[in-house]
């Protein structure tokens, strides 16, 4: 009995304990769906979040918002306004330097320590900041960039004909920016610039001999982000690949990004072993090892907004989590948690009807265009049969029958008679062969036909077009179940959902006949 109640009461002290620790703040359960924490329940739901950043090595967060600045102290659990100076606060980037805040906003620049805000208003429409080495603030509008010391704005962007500023970064002693799709950089704190195109097809910069020609801008992909993450140089994204580029070189060779919607991604963050980039609706990671294969999915937004930041954060513990930010929502997650394959959830593509032994594109294509009738083979036919109009003669049958009955009248003064003799039948025919020579040189059944041809055309396009959009992204939603990322269980009904959609959206372009292929060729 003694031993029984001895371990009874362990067990309430051992329970005690684990209440405390959890309740200190210092247990860390993120148990959500795929592994991803909501930490943003403390902000405003009706404010737009432009951006996340955190205090390196400690669990505090700031979220720039369109209505001002909210700080957390505990990895998000609790979120609190900050009162800062002036009006209506639109926040569009924050930075950290030596325990000091800097916030840019439309309507100037906020430095704050321990609650404390200095507010500068010497420029209106600021839509970046980033801290050099020295701790002066480097802020930029759309059209400008400015040192800022002792309260004196100097400009120092490189004022190019494009007349725009992309986005600005600033690290190991080089101030980066981008401005009509070329990255420009300085080492002498904008005193003097150089500049390099990024070139549209093999990933490395455009020769020498084009860097002084204004003209070249079909060459120039769209810069959106300069990430300074990453264990040297920056990362740049742009509407066409993700470039690493350190020093006035780049590091490496243009970064696959097959199975990625690269014209999509507005975000690529380099934490040196794994690349992350961004789009609006989804986040994706790439091991730079290859040992994970291609790009996977790790974040689908649902009805939280687009995507608007990325940031990754080494807490009190040591513990590097990454930070996904959408336009009504702040989202987190180990980053240990996001490698392998997830083995609760994991999916292949026999449970989602699907196998390797399904039509290919241009089956689905073939099919399509057969359902809807409007093959090339139907104008084709339609012009050769106009060019035997022009040979063929027309042609007019007539007929005519007669029948006529012979009947003889007799009178004298005294009588009369009638004879009637037999009837005469009569019958006449004819067939009139006609051509119309003008016909072999052109005819108006041709410009009928040019008419039908070109509306059939955009009518096929529109459809081929359409249909290979929905087999494509039913593909790349197959390619992530095939590498099993890491689903929670509301992403594996989703995608599940989503292909069975997709699925009947190509169905309805051919007439069944892509799920009738499948079960013809033993797909599931």
């Amino acid at each position: 009995m003694k031993s029984r109640n001895t371990g009874y009461y362990g067990w309430i002290i051992y329970l005690t304990a684990i209440i405390i620790f959890c309740t200190t703040g210092t247990c860390r359960v993120f148990a959500a769906n795929g592994g991803w924490k909501d930490v943003s329940s403390g902000i405003d739901k009706t404010v737009r979040i432009s951006c996340v950043r955190n205090v390196k090595g400690t669990d505090t967060l700031y979220a720039g918002t369109s209505d001002g600045l909210y700080r957390t102290t505990d990895l998000g659990k609790k979120w609190v306004r900050l009162d800062l100076p002036g009006e209506k606060i639109c926040v569009t980037r924050i930075d950290l330097f030596g325990g000091e805040v800097f916030v840019s906003s439309l309507n100037g620049l906020y430095i704050g320590r321990s609650d404390e805000w200095k507010w500068l208003p010497g420029k209106q429409g600021l839509v970046g900041v980033a801290i050099c080495g020295s701790g002066i603030p480097l802020v930029w509008t759309g059209e400008e960039m400015f040192l800022i010391e002792k309260d004196m704005w100097q400009r120092i962007d490189p004022q190019t004909s494009q007349g725009s500023i992309d986005d600005a970064a600033f690290k190991e002693g080089f101030i980066y920016t981008s401005s009509g799709g070329r990255l420009f950089y300085s080492s002498d704190m904008g005193m003097t610039w150089d500049r390099r195109f990024l070139s549209t097809g093999s990933g490395e910069e455009v020769p020498d001999y084009m860097n002084g020609d204004d003209d070249q801008d079909e060459v120039c992909p769209v810069i959106r982000r300069i990430d300074v993450s990453g264990p040297d140089g920056v990362t740049v994204a742009t509407g066409e690949g993700i470039f690493f580029f350190s020093r006035g070189e780049f590091s490496s060779p243009r970064i696959d990004t097959a199975g990625l919607p690269a014209e999509e991604v507005i975000f690529a963050l380099n934490t040196g072993k794994r690349i992350f980039a961004a789009t609006r609706q989804r986040v994706f990671v790439h091991d730079l090892t290859g040992s994970d294969g291609g790009w996977r999915t790790v974040f689908e937004k649902y009805t939280t907004g687009n995507v608007v930041w990325l940031e990754l954060m080494q807490d009190a513990f040591g513990g590097e989590r990454l930070w996904v930010a959408t336009e009504n929502g702040v989202y987190t997650k180990d980053i240990r948690d996001m490698s392998g394959k997830a083995e609760h959830l994991r999916l292949d593509r026999n449970n989602t009807g699907d196998s390797d032994n399904y039509p290919t594109i241009l089956d689905v294509q073939r099919m399509a265009i057969e359902y809807a009738e409007v093959s090339p083979e139907k104008i084709k036919k339609w012009r050769e049969g106009a060019k035997w109009k022009a040979v063929m003669p027309r042609v007019s049958l007539s007929f005519s029958e007669s029948n006529d009955e012979n009947v003889e009248l007799y009178k004298s003064s005294t009588n009369y008679y009638v004879a009637t003799g037999p009837n005469e039948t009569g019958t006449d025919w004819s067939i009139d062969l006609t051509w119309d020579l003008a016909d072999v040189v052109w005819n108006d059944a041709q410009t009928s036909i040019d008419v039908r041809s070109k509306l059939m055309v955009q009518l096929r396009d529109d459809i081929l077009e359409e249909v290979t959009r929905i087999y494509f992204e039913r593909e790349r939603i197959l390619e992530e179940i095939k590498n099993a990322g890491d689903f929670g269980e509301e992403l594996y009904l989703s995608k599940k959902i989503r292909i069975e959609e997709l699925t009947a959206y190509i169905d309805l372009f051919t007439g069944g006949g892509f799920s009738a292929a499948m079960l013809k060729r033993g797909s599931r």
